[in-house]
């Protein structure tokens, strides 16, 4: 390097570390966060955004973020000194707000990008300091024809080899094979991998840099200059500034590549090999690439040890090729067609990065799924679950693989993939009961065997396929248990010319919307409007949404259920016969075993739908066009749905409250449709073609599941980016229109909350009259007006124990003691998914569980289910507080004696 240009990046590395270590001593650091905080306040426009993104100790968001790419044993101590702050920004606006920020109150600065990193330096430090978590900025884009990427700094190796097999097998990256690696800190690294022999490493193929200097300036390669440009690619991007983004040179790889495996013990002559193996290379066809990999190991059952060496190869082209050019050059390598296979590039990536090479190749985007290594033991257990961990690596042909899929309370990692879709307050306790175990698997047979190790050993079970699990039932219990999480379990395949849908049972609605979408605008699925609840969950309650009034719930449009017994037998619709398939779609699966995968029907949809969203408050006449709505809404053209949304606001400045009243419509037509027949029916409602918009199908959810309607559609298969709720929620149907003076009691009600508190209502009829109450076991068809659904929020609540959380809860009980004179009775119905044990959760007898079974699925479909299940776990198996019962004596006799004994009464 010329004088000038190390002159140049040592005064620019010193400002940048000046500037945030340096400044310390200029400032008063204090011992708090708030200062800082209050600078990113004031210099947003959103608060409340800024507010999402940023944690500090008190929030409980805020140890699972940080450990989410630490290394869980090195790093994961109480002393280890962690942030002051971190954000995790989402625009490049509030990062420039983080940085200055930090200069201005003297904080150091630590950038994350990924996390694989020995040393930890990217989120500890020895002072106060603020880490940037580039987590939520990691976008990328292909242009097949350009072979050029667009990779923003946050994304993983993994996420972008995904991203370009999803467009082509012929162009790939030339980076390195641990799919959780973060592109910036690889390529300023330099960066090397498995096409470095023949394209050398991923920072000789960046074309341009996207990067943010110290005061806060955005440059690329142009204006940043070539000094700049050549010190990022190697030198270490974090002592210069922030990477906003990598333009990338994508290059050309075969449809098929070849993959070799072959190993040796020094027994076996490994040392000879690995010796000539040194002359050899340099030789080597620049196609070909061998990764030398060695180990110990015990002889037999000696106590005598011996090297293994593995020679694992890639090869840029087909087995006919490679096998005479290796038989030439090398060998005592003895490389057979055997050993040899040909697969896609992105499935060497799968091979080299520690999974199966016949793994999804999703699981390369999939954060959880990567496994978060450190230099301890395969297992950590605790002594509560060493029977459970013994009978899965006695089960299984590969106990490094399950390694990867259990966590106990020792493992780093536990707590984090424990919360990962528990609600973050009311379940997020010291106090709670956690599993002893936690299993994620990847294949049908690791579930047969944790299900299997569980029987043997007493454990109870649990079967977590998505979290949005009102109750916390699929991940906590009163007693030791194995909580099955099918997280990594979400393939999706969709049959546009056929209109199904392959779903596993561990895919969110998010996902399964997402991935129509990529493949038409005209088919779609009739679920609900949240991102991230489960499709095993939403479908085994029924499950309603924004189509059910034209295609009724999404239960009525399953097809076919791939099932595990509770003996690990795996079952379709045919095998399992027409009762089991009658009770898993709506009757809680969790109850019977565990899906395994969906068949679905998808349903036709125009090409663009409308929206439309109108407000009123009571002083603008929202109890007289409510109560309208409610005689009205029946005869709705089954392409209009309308949700009402309710909730209490102070009148301008004063203290006064009111409630607003939201009626958010979606319309399977256009807007000239629309506007005629909402002007005949019901024109109080002012619905102008202003207030309405034409849309894709996948934009409503968007727009129903509180993003904005410009977001781009990939955010719905996000997990980490869908926001997390907390909230103790209640529902109730409604089958006679309430009276303007019920309405008014209401308000009334409503008056004495904290405006903590949403109504839902969701419009019936239509398609869902044409179901008997017994067509599935959901039983609120013919006849219901609309769905309500209450809830209090806790989100601005360290805890649901506070004083105020309390209040927010005695008011939700009083609202629905107020609310009974004008809903269902005899049974008061209630919706099964959303579950709540207020209801009652004892089942020793039929009368304590009809407190609640009958509320969830009138009699008929409650005796009937509780028939299935006597047959199919007869022993009770899958059980949690609200599981369908199974008693001592047939239903038959128990139900005879209460008859009689109600009989006798009447007469006494």
């Amino acid at each position: 390097m010329n004088n000038s240009r190390s002159v140049f990046l040592l005064v620019l590395a010193l400002s940048f570390c000046v500037s945030f270590g340096a400044l310390s001593s200029i400032f008063d650091v204090t011992s708090t966060s708030e200062d800082f905080i209050t600078c990113l306040q004031s210099n947003s426009n959103n608060v409340t955004t800024i507010s999402q993104l940023v944690f500090t100790p008190a929030n409980t968001s805020y140890i699972p973020i940080w450990q989410a790419a630490a290394d869980p044993i090195r790093f994961n101590k109480s002393y280890i000194p962690k942030p002051s702050v971190i954000v995790t920004p989402t625009d490049e606006t509030q990062i420039q707000t983080a940085l200055l920020c930090a200069k201005k109150h003297g904080y150091e600065f630590r950038i994350r990008d990924g996390g694989h990193d020995f040393e930890g330096n990217s989120y500890t430090a020895n002072a106060p300091f603020v880490m940037l978590d580039l987590v939520n900025m990691r976008a990328i884009e292909i242009n097949v024809e350009n072979r050029t990427a667009l990779v923003q700094g946050g994304a993983l190796l993994g996420e972008l080899y995904y991203t370009i097999s999803q467009k082509t097998d012929t162009l790939y990256f030339p980076a390195g094979i641990w799919a959780g690696v973060g592109v910036s800190g690889f390529l300023s690294g330099g960066g090397y991998g498995n096409l470095l022999r023949k394209y050398g490493l991923g920072a000789d193929n960046v074309l341009d840099i996207r990067f943010m200097d110290v005061n806060g300036n955005i440059l690329d390669r142009k204006s940043m200059g070539e000094d700049l440009f050549w010190a990022l690619r190697g030198g270490g991007a974090s002592s210069f500034g922030i990477v906003l983004q990598w333009k990338l040179n994508l290059v050309p790889v075969p449809e098929r590549v070849t993959l070799f495996s072959v190993s040796y013990t020094l027994e076996q002559g490994a040392t000879d090999i690995f010796h000539k193996y040194q002359y050899v290379l340099p030789k080597f066809d620049r196609d070909l690439l061998i990764r030398v990999q060695l180990n110990t190991e015990y002889i037999g059952n000696t106590t005598q040890k011996t090297v293994r060496i593995l020679f694992h190869g890639i090869y840029q082209g087909n087995i006919d090729t490679l096998l005479p050019l290796l038989n030439q050059s090398f060998p005592e390598l003895n490389v057979t067609r055997e050993v040899c296979q040909e697969v896609r590039m992105v499935q060497t990536t799968l091979e080299f990065g520690g999974f199966n090479i016949s793994t999804p190749t999703s699981v390369l985007a999939n954060r959880s799924a990567i496994p978060n290594f450190t230099l301890s033991s395969i297992f950590d257990v605790t002594s509560t679950s060493e029977d459970f961990i013994t009978c899965l690596q006695s089960n299984s042909n590969n106990v490094t693989t399950i390694s990867q899929l259990v966590f106990t309370p020792v493992n780093t990692s536990y707590i984090p993939v424990w919360q990962a879709a528990a609600d973050p307050i009311r379940f997020n306790k010291s106090y709670i009961y956690k599993p002893s175990v936690i299993v994620t698997p990847t294949n049908e047979t690791q579930i047969q065997t944790a299900l299997l190790c569980a029987k043997k050993h007493g454990y109870e079970f649990r079967i977590r396929d998505g979290g949005h699990d009102f109750e916390g039932i699929s991940y906590t219990a009163n007693a030791p248990f194995v909580m099955l999480d099918l997280v990594n379990m979400r393939a999706i395949e969709i049959n546009v010319e056929n209109r199904t849908a392959l779903v596993q049972g561990g895919a969110l609605l998010g996902e399964l919307y997402y991935t129509i979408s990529q493949l038409t605008d005209t088919l779609y699925f009739p679920a609900g409007i949240w991102a991230g609840v489960g499709v095993s969950g939403f479908l085994s309650g029924g499950g309603y949404g924004n189509l059910l009034r034209k295609y009724g719930l999404g239960a009525d449009n399953v097809l076919d259920i791939r099932f595990m017994d509770v003996n690990g037998n795996i079952l379709d619709r045919k095998s399992m016969g027409e009762d089991l398939f009658w009770a898993l779609r709506g009757g809680g699966a969790s109850s019977f075993g565990i899906v395994l995968q969906w068949k679905l029907n998808l349903v036709p949809v125009p090409e663009r739908v409308t929206l439309f969203m109108v407000s009123y408050t009571l002083e603008q006449g929202a109890t007289d066009i409510f109560h309208k709505y409610q005689y009205v809404l029946p005869k709705f053209d089954r392409d209009l749905l309308i949700r009402v949304q309710l909730n209490t606001e102070y009148i301008g400045n004063t203290t006064q409250k009111t409630v607003r009243i939201l009626f958010h419509g979606i319309y399977q037509g256009n807007i000239d449709t629309l506007l005629p027949l909402l002007n005949q029916s019901f024109p109080e409602l002012n619905v102008t073609r202003e207030v309405c918009q034409e849309v894709r199908m996948v934009q409503t959810t968007l727009e129903f599941g509180g993003f904005n309607i410009s977001t781009p559609t990939s955010v719905l298969a996000n997990r980490s980016a869908i926001p997390k709720l907390s909230f103790k929620g209640k529902s109730d149907y409604v089958r006679t229109p309430i009276p303007k003076s019920g309405l008014r009691k209401l308000w009334r009600k409503m008056f004495e909350n904290d405006n903590s508190q949403t109504l839902f209502m969701y419009t019936f009829g239509g398609k869902m009259e044409e179901y008997s109450d017994t067509a599935i076991p959901y039983p609120h068809r013919a006849g219901v007006l609309y769905q309500v659904f209450k809830r209090v929020d806790f989100v601005d609540q360290p805890s649901d124990k506070t004083l105020i959380s309390l209040r927010r809860l005695a008011w939700l009980r009083s609202f629905d003691k107020t609310l009974e004179p004008y809903v269902t009775s005899n049974p008061r119905e209630a919706y099964m998914n959303y579950n709540d044990l207020d209801l009652g959760f004892d089942s020793a007898t039929y009368e304590e569980a009809s407190e609640w079974g009958e509320r969830y699925w009138k009699r008929e479909n409650f005796k009937k289910l509780i028939r299935i299940k006597a047959k199919v776990d007869p022993e009770n198996f899958f059980r949690h507080p609200q599981s369908i019962p199974v008693f001592s004596r047939p239903l038959s006799d128990i139900y005879m004696k209460l008859t009689l004994w109600m009989f006798f009464f009447s007469f006494s």
